[in-house]
């Protein structure tokens, strides 16, 4: 059982208690996506606007399904060797990926599930402009990532790459 920090970003107070069972609920229900859509081209139309499980990416409701889609993250780079956000080219012009989710995504991977392309796309959420409404990833979130990734070594930022 864990007691979870509240998110007061809805006016809601208050703590909330979640039992471990509920990320087994999660990884299965990502689980479900990859493996019935089989290839990424499948994976991008399930998740686009009008697919099947379009649901899980509603702006609407970003906080409802954080579970699942930190753990489709993890799933996608696992089973089909490619970063989520980069399963189609023009993907992101149709579905919002969440930086906090993939930032939890890194956590739950296993060492082969950290690709060359988590480690630009960790790159590119700390290079990229600040964006009104956008969350800025800091120096401790980003350092501390690194730090729980550091075994592995290909994400890692290449010698000279952390020098300003």
């Amino acid at each position: 059982m864990l007691l979870d920090t509240p998110d007061y970003s809805d006016g809601k107070t208050g703590k909330r208690i979640s039992f471990a069972f509920q990320k087994f609920g999660d990884y299965f229900i990502a689980d479900a996506v990859p493996r019935q859509a089989g290839n990424a081209s499948a994976l991008a139309a399930a998740i686009k606007p009008g697919g099947k499980y379009h649901y899980l990416f509603d702006e609407e409701r970003p906080r409802k399904f954080t579970g699942p889609r930190t753990a489709l993250f993890a799933l996608t780079a696992l089973r089909l060797g490619k970063e989520l956000p980069n399963i189609e080219a023009d993907i992101g012009d149709h579905v919002f990926f969440s930086m906090e989710d993939f930032l939890a995504s890194l956590q739950w991977r296993q060492g082969n599930a950290i690709l060359e392309e988590t480690r630009g796309l960790l790159e590119d959420i700390r290079n990229r402009p600040v964006v009104d409404g956008e969350p800025e990833i800091s120096d401790d979130v980003y350092f501390d990532v690194l730090l729980r990734l550091s075994s592995t070594a290909r994400l890692l930022p290449k010698t000279g790459d952390h020098v300003a």
